[in-house]
């Protein structure tokens, strides 16, 4: 049976649609507490699919709570059609007037600006509005600001008048909170001495009627703040006049004013023609200026006092009026009317109580809607009045989820992404805080098994407020979870086993729970260990980072107290995934390895050795002087003597002068240079991080740094610095920051003679000789030496030697290297596969064995190389990567077996078969 049920005092529609009634009511009331919104009566699709659908027909699909007062109804909306076409993305955001902890009111563009643009979602985080859509449709054009086309009222103050074309119906909520649609006219006066002239709009650029007659034809405008700093329209050189606190304070008869901003307490009267010589003839600067204004019902005739409104916005055509279809008052053709489009309206309950914020997607998946569509679809949500908004790109709509602080875009913009818009419709919350009355426990990641886990819980109270930073340590909390499967600390919850479980989070009468998924390393795909390319120094900290990847694809880190953690080569702790480094074996190789449920990853890591460059007794490259400044006078010589003193060792040492040099303010001071090696240099062993040297000054401040070239043949000044000391001093140079691609080649040792400027006299009153003699030249002699030049390089540790093995199937005999040993498990095979024993090879090729036998699973360690193997399972674990191995590894004799496969495809050795004797060589390689 079709029918259209309505709840009493609901008028019934003469229209027949296909109807579901759910019984939500009760429901409702318990969410919404003592402010229920009742449900609007929709239409349904009938739940046989693939038939012809002979209504236009809403599937009710889900609801969702915004705040009180406010509840978003997410529908799909089928049009009347022989064939079986998609459906069309509506949604609705029900808001109750008779809540009075709920409000609507205008949003605008950028910072409150009438004249800006900015999306839906930015106005209504801006302004806190908790929900919001699109409004009116707005100016364009590149030659005025992006003005609403109709009227607007924010706060009970009206910012722009109505749109002087006839048609376009505007909705409001008056001051006592009831909703208003209707068409408006502007009726405003201006009076100045002994006259007075029409006030033809208030913030409204040039525009033309049906008639293309020009809105600012012998007209005078007000301009208000609200306008901001955009230029004002004229049609000629207009009259302005600027008016505060109800006095003319200045004019312009030949143009603009030159203000950037009006006055938030004054307004801008601009005059044209006729309007332009009222102003002039008038208006007297110090002398009152009058204006008043009001709206007329176009309709009734009824005069309308803006400040009876709450809000007002501007919109399009009427769409439906008392419950029925209305006749469109514009020509939609200019909308694409007949298209189909997204859409949005609003529209009003027959009673006044609820109002109905509606968009219609138009997507790939989402049909649209023409404007007679979506009159249908008004009707049958409700609507008894309501108007039609600016749709196509700018349909947008925003929400906040329960629980949530901010809201977020809720539908699909046709675009694909959010237009920006002048304005908005906002819903917004004054409700107080209130007392926890729900809990939204939002959905867990795959946890690990001794992590330390924040559960994900948002909270609300009665009014729909979020409620943040829920303590779920106080006692009013329980929490519990599958037997055995963890505990809880503090509020956070921490597995103790692998598996799938339960949590539950109980306050009083109300509960909620989530499952979560613990994963053992069976799941694993891969576990791997980021240490930033770091170098293992003394004292040095390491941030470690492990992440896991499962076999379905899904991925995350792994908490570090998750880990298992082991460290070879070095001694060290770690401590909430920090690693802190003691000693440092610089014959070692060092390596971290991090397991999670026995599935390893290892990481070797490079250190840092001191590494002697020149101590001019055991080694030195071949020096030479070069004088870049030709007058310097430079004695050099390696030596044990320094000043007359034995010195513990060779030094580099020489004596300058650089006094018969004049210096001119500006230019570059005297130099001279030690090239090793001819100017070839020498190369520095390794990665160089520091320098580290020892410098004997005499405190006259000369500068030194040394010059390099690294391997791609950039060049490095290496700034040793300026030597205002006297003796020695043991000196550090960061050199990290530096880039150099190794190896590095020192090329030369640079000194720069100290500063001692000649005075700034001119040379046709004194000769220079004079001028070099008014100057200290002991200023710029003095003695220097160097010694210990050490850089600390980056070391890897050496790889392990490769050998040969050679094995027969059966046969206990084996070589290594060519010398014959006896091994007690010889090869075998087994099915289709070559089983070796792989202790003997790895430890014959310098690698190591280790077995555990509560998980029955062998490691084997060489070089960078680390193999997790587990008997009787074929998934092998290589560098922390799974495997698939053709075979599975067993035992036999005591002696874990593995397939031959797996040492040539996954260890890189070179593996050779010898069919007819059944024999095998490996040779052993470093990946």
């Amino acid at each position: 049976m079709n029918r259209t049920t309505r709840r009493t005092g609901w008028r019934k529609h003469t229209k027949r649609v296909a109807v579901l009634v759910l019984s939500t009511s009760m429901a409702l009331t318990t969410m919404i507490g003592s402010w229920p919104i009742q449900p609007a009566v929709y239409a349904a699709v009938s739940a046989q699919t693939g038939q012809a659908q002979a209504e236009a027909t809403l599937q009710f699909i889900k609801e969702d709570i915004v705040t009180s007062g406010a509840i978003l109804r997410t529908y799909k909306w089928y049009p009347a059609s022989d064939n079986n076409q998609k459906s069309t993305d509506l949604r609705v955001i029900v808001v109750d007037l008779a809540n009075p902890y709920v409000e609507l009111n205008v949003m605008n563009g950028k910072g409150g600006e009438l004249n800006s643009k900015q999306s839906v979602l930015a106005m209504a985080k801006e302004t806190s509005a908790v929900a919001g859509i699109n409004a009116s449709f707005f100016h364009m054009y590149d030659y005025t600001p992006p003005n609403p086309l109709g009227t607007q009222i924010t706060n009970g103050q009206l910012t722009v008048s109505p749109l002087f074309l006839k048609g376009w119906y505007a909705f409001g909520i008056t001051a006592d909170r009831k909703p208003v649609i209707a068409e408006y006219d502007f009726d405003g006066v201006v009076s100045a001495g002994e006259g007075t002239y029409r006030l033809n709009g208030i913030n409204k650029p040039i525009m033309s009627d049906e008639s293309n007659n020009k809105s600012h034809v012998d007209s005078i405008f007000m301009y208000t703040s609200t306008w901001g700093a955009n230029p004002r329209p004229a049609l000629t050189r207009p009259v302005e006049v600027l008016v505060v606190g109800g006095i003319a304070i200045d004019m312009s008869t030949d143009g603009p004013l030159s203000l950037l901003e009006i006055p938030k307490d004054g307004y801008i009267l601009r005059g044209e023609g006729k309007g332009a010589e009222f102003l002039k003839n008038h208006v007297k600067i110090g002398e009152p200026v009058y204006t008043s204004y009001q709206m007329r019902d176009r309709n009734t005739g009824a005069s309308v006092d803006p400040t009876q409104f709450q809000m007002l916005i501007g919109g399009h055509t009427l769409m439906v009026d008392n419950g029925q279809k209305a006749s469109f008052t514009v020509d939609i053709n200019n909308v694409s009317g007949a298209a189909l489009a997204a859409r949005t309206a609003i529209g009003y309950s027959s009673d006044g109580r609820y109002v109905y914020l509606i968009t219609a997607d138009k997507t790939s998946t989402s049909r649209g809607m023409t404007l007679k569509e979506l009159q249908e679809a008004m009707i049958q949500l409700g609507v008894w009045r309501g108007i039609n908004l600016d749709g196509g790109g700018s349909t947008t709509m925003v929400a906040r989820e329960l629980g949530e602080t901010t809201p977020i875009l809720v539908n699909q913009p046709a675009q694909g992404s959010m237009r920006q818009v002048v304005n908005g419709i906002g819903v917004y919350t004054n409700a107080p805080a209130g007392e926890v009355t729900g809990l939204i426990l939002g959905s867990i990641p795959f946890l690990f098994v001794g992590e330390q886990v924040k559960l994900p819980v948002k909270g609300y109270d009665q009014y729909y407020n979020p409620v943040t930073n829920i303590d779920l340590s106080r006692p009013e909390f329980a929490l519990s979870v599958t037997d055995g499967y963890g505990r809880f600390e503090n509020g956070y919850f921490i597995p103790t086993r692998t598996g799938k479980a339960t949590i539950t989070i109980a306050k009083g009468s109300f509960q909620v729970s989530t499952d979560v998924e613990i994963v053992d390393r069976k799941e694993l795909a891969s576990l791997s260990l980021d240490v930033s390319d770091q170098v293992l120094r003394r004292g040095s900290s390491v941030k470690l980072k492990v992440k896991a990847a499962l076999k379905d694809g899904r991925s995350r880190e792994v908490p570090s107290n998750a880990v298992e953690w082991r460290i070879e080569g070095f001694t060290g702790s770690i401590r909430d995934g920090v690693l802190t480094v003691e000693e440092v074996d610089e014959r070692s190789m060092p390596r971290i390895i991090a397991s999670y449920d026995g599935y390893s990853t290892s990481v070797v890591l490079p250190t840092l050795t001191d590494s002697l460059w020149a101590d001019f007794d055991t080694m030195m490259p071949p020096l030479s002087l070069q004088l870049i400044s030709e007058k310097a006078i430079v004695d050099y010589r390696v030596t044990n003597r320094l000043q007359g003193q034995a010195t513990a060792s060779n030094v580099l040492n020489w004596r300058y002068d650089y006094s018969q040099i004049g210096q001119i303010s500006g230019k570059p001071l005297p130099r001279i240079a030690f090239e090793f090696n001819e100017g070839q240099g020498m190369e520095v062993a390794g990665k160089p991080h520091l320098l580290k040297l020892d410098v004997f000054g005499d405190g006259k401040s000369s500068t030194l740094w040394l010059e390099a070239t690294d391997a791609k043949g950039k060049q490095h000044t290496i700034h040793i610095g300026k030597i205002d000391w006297t003796g020695w001093r043991t000196l550090e140079i960061d050199l990290e920051a530096m880039d150099i691609k190794a190896p590095m080649t020192v090329n030369r040792l640079v000194q720069e003679s100290p500063s001692n400027p000649l005075p700034a006299i001119d040379l046709s009153f004194i000769t220079f000789e004079e001028l070099m003699a008014m100057v200290d030249p002991t200023v710029t002699q003095g003695e220097l030496a160097i010694d210990n030049i050490v850089f600390q390089t980056e070391t890897r540790a050496a790889d392990p030697e490769n050998k040969t093995i050679e094995m027969q199937i059966n046969n206990h005999a084996v070589t290594v290297n060519g010398q014959t040993l006896e091994i007690d498990q010889p090869p075998v095979i087994i099915g289709q596969s070559t089983m070796v024993p792989i202790r003997f090879i790895v430890e014959a090729m310098d690698g190591e064995v280790e077995w555990d036998a509560a998980r029955n699973k062998v490691t084997l360690i060489r070089g960078k190389q680390f193999i997790e193997l587990w008997l009787d399972e074929r998934d092998i674990n290589y560098n922390g990567k799974k495997v698939t191995a053709p075979q599975a590894p067993t035992a036999k004799n005591w002696r874990t077996l593995v397939p031959l496969r797996v040492l040539s495809e996954l260890l890189g050795w070179e593996v050779y078969w010898d069919n007819d004797t059944q024999s095998v060589k490996m040779v052993g390689k470093n990946q």
